[in-house]
């Protein structure tokens, strides 16, 4: 049961650390700010993610890596890779 719980925390704060990484896209002008309050009131891990990607401007191959995993946590490290890359300085 305690495995369980573990899972669940992570998987939430997964979950925050996206909603908040799309909250700072918008805030920076790189999204209109509906989408950022929009992410921060869609109900759970799926729906958001989905969200996130279509707004991302993803490559065909690298939102197609998206929609094939079928394990939640792993969609959502991989669109935080996605929004870390969006929010680095350019060089």
């Amino acid at each position: 049961m305690e495995d369980a719980f573990e899972v669940d925390k992570q998987l939430e704060a997964m979950v925050l650390n996206v909603r908040n990484l799309f909250q700072r896209l918008a805030e920076l002008g790189s999204l209109p700010q509906e989408l950022a309050v929009l992410a921060a009131n869609v109900p759970g891990p799926y729906p958001l993610a989905y969200l996130v990607a279509s707004n991302l401007g993803l490559s065909v191959d690298e939102a197609q890596e998206i929609l094939e995993t079928g394990d939640v946590s792993k969609v959502l490290e991989l669109l935080t890779v996605h929004l870390n890359r969006r929010l680095e300085p350019s060089s």
